[in-house]
């Protein structure tokens, strides 16, 4: 599964605000980051990277800069999670 096929199984948040930790930050046909906390002027997040001559699977906090143009998402089948809620925007591939 690529980047690009992420909107087919999950849903698309409002904003970065609605982020839980296990939601990603997706920039289709690029990258994704797997959210775990908000840090200060940026998100604390796992990556698969290269990025600051990293090529390994990293936690960091990556400036909301870095992050200008990724959407954030929910996976549609977390128990407990419904991407019907007042965070998700619709439509959702959801059921």
């Amino acid at each position: 599964m690529g980047t690009w096929q992420l909107d087919g199984i999950s849903c698309q948040l409002r904003c970065s605000r609605c982020l839980q930790p296990g939601d990603i930050l997706n920039e289709a046909s690029s990258h994704v980051v797997l959210y775990d906390r908000f840090g200060t002027n940026g998100v604390y997040v796992y990556e698969s990277t290269t990025y600051n001559r990293y090529d390994r699977v990293i936690y960091a906090l990556s400036p909301w800069s870095r992050l200008s143009g990724y959407v954030p998402r929910r996976y549609c089948s977390v128990c407990g999670v419904t991407c019907r809620d007042s965070c998700a925007l619709s439509p959702s591939p959801c059921p």
